[in-house]
């Protein structure tokens, strides 16, 4: 029973991360923009011009290979291996998350 959990936190945990992480994003590019007294709309355009699919699968791929792994491959060597790399994957892909809220920041000026 506890593997079906863990199966499901893998997959459904890091989708909910990204799609709350985008609203966030949206709602600090829409403060600065409402802090300026401009209209607040262009923030979800310049976010969306600007998010890099890739990066997207990167950060899931990567939590689901680190989570997965640990369950299908245990806490021995290959496991830990193989989370690790998933982690650095997932890490890669928050990186192109953060450029893409830098880029849109940029355009918004």
């Amino acid at each position: 029973m506890s593997n079906v959990v863990v199966w499901l936190l893998a997959a459904v945990l890091p989708v909910l991360i990204v799609l709350k992480n985008d609203k966030q994003v949206v709602h600090l590019l829409e403060g600065k923009l409402s802090r300026r007294g401009q209209d607040t709309s262009a923030a979800n355009e310049a976010y969306s011009r600007h998010k890099e699919p890739i990066s997207l699968i990167q950060f899931v791929g990567g939590c689901w290979i680190a989570g997965l792994s640990l369950v299908i491959l245990g806490t021995h060597v290959t496991g830990i291996s193989v989370a690790v790399l998933g982690g650095l994957c997932a890490c890669i892909g928050v990186i192109g998350r953060i450029r893409s809220f830098r880029a849109a920041d940029k355009e918004l000026g």
